[in-house]
């Protein structure tokens, strides 16, 4: 195994190129370093494979991509193009930022091949893990907080009031006899791998098989809007059902249960430390450190107040959960 690993380090990748996704069992992707992530589960549904195009460019189109990032779903907000071109902006304005659209675990793999420069991931015990391995740095964690709510129809087949826990809710959930369906997306995401860490708190066993979980691999803000055309309930992050709430797209979904640590959704920014030294990863590491500043968490503590709902998306490093007016359960967006 040692001389196995020793080849893929000193194999010529210099005229190698990616296509647009990338197999996980790719030795291209540990090039710089090895790393258990790569021999990780992805879930029922989770497809072995990393995107290596981007999603999004920012910046004036007359200058090159400096670096890119990778992320999942506060892309889709918005925010990161905000956050970009404010740092473009204000450091020479002569490069562009790509956006590279992954799930957190593959945002994370994406960085171990130097695919993104920078990651903005949600798993803690992953993200602990590579730091270990000793080629993966968090810069920040948290940049920002996101959060996880349960969602689910007006109808509410569970019959879930208002206070209910996380874990109370998903017992009822699963004892409906009304029918309740569960939606998951399957997919090795930070909130698949969420969900299971509920089930399993909540006491229900072979959550991922039981009848009325209904498996659907979409990305976050498709897999929301069929859980409102099926009527399901669904663990979601806070930013992206505002963001389908805004935009008119789950009239019928409303929030049952937010808040508390065990629905905290912490997102870490980080560095590869075993690529090339450049210019290029010279501004992604500190582009990572300046999120951490006065202008980046004041764009991440008021991105949604202009939108309809009025409340925000992601609480500041510096503040867990959102005031007492901000929360979502019970109030008509």
């Amino acid at each position: 195994m040692e001389h196995d690993r020793n080849d893929q380090h000193e194999r010529d990748w210099s005229n190698f190129t990616p296509s647009s996704k990338i197999s996980t069992s790719h030795q291209w992707l540990a090039r710089y370093c090895p790393s258990a992530i790569l021999q990780d589960s992805y879930g029922p549904s989770g497809r072995p494979s990393v995107l290596t195009t981007d999603r999004e460019v920012y910046g004036n189109s007359d200058y090159p991509i400096l670096f890119r990032i990778g992320n999942g779903g506060a892309g889709y907000t918005g925010v990161l193009k905000v956050i970009c071109l404010e740092f473009i902006r204000t450091h020479g304005n002569d490069f562009r930022i790509g956006w590279i659209a992954n799930h957190s675990r593959h945002s994370h793999i994406a960085l171990l091949g130097d695919v993104v420069q920078v990651a903005l991931t949600y798993e803690p015990d992953i993200e602990e893990m590579t730091e270990r391995e000793g080629w993966c740095r968090r810069v920040l964690r948290p940049a920002f907080w996101d959060h996880f709510i349960l969602v689910g129809p007006r109808s509410n087949p569970a019959d879930l009031r208002g206070g209910v826990s996380a874990l109370d809710a998903l017992r009822k959930i699963a004892s409906s006899d009304r029918d309740a369906a569960f939606h998951t997306r399957g997919d090795g995401s930070a909130t698949f791998v969420m969900e299971q860490k509920l089930w399993e708190a909540a006491g229900v066993s072979n959550a991922s098989s039981a009848s009325f979980i209904e498996t659907n691999p979409l990305p976050p803000y498709p897999a929301l809007e069929h859980a409102g055309r099926s009527g399901a309930y669904k663990l979601t992050d806070r930013a992206t059902f505002l963001t389908a709430k805004g935009d008119g797209k789950i009239p019928d979904l409303v929030v049952y249960v937010e808040g508390g640590r065990e629905l905290l959704n912490p997102c870490s920014a980080l560095v590869n430390t075993k690529v090339p030294d450049s210019t290029a990863q010279r501004t992604a590491i500190a582009f990572a450190e300046w999120l951490g500043g006065e202008t980046a968490q004041g764009i991440f503590e008021g991105c949604g107040r202009d939108w309809k709902p009025g409340v925000p998306l992601f609480t500041p490093t510096g503040r867990e959960e959102f005031k007492k007016d901000d929360g979502l359960v019970g109030k008509e967006l």
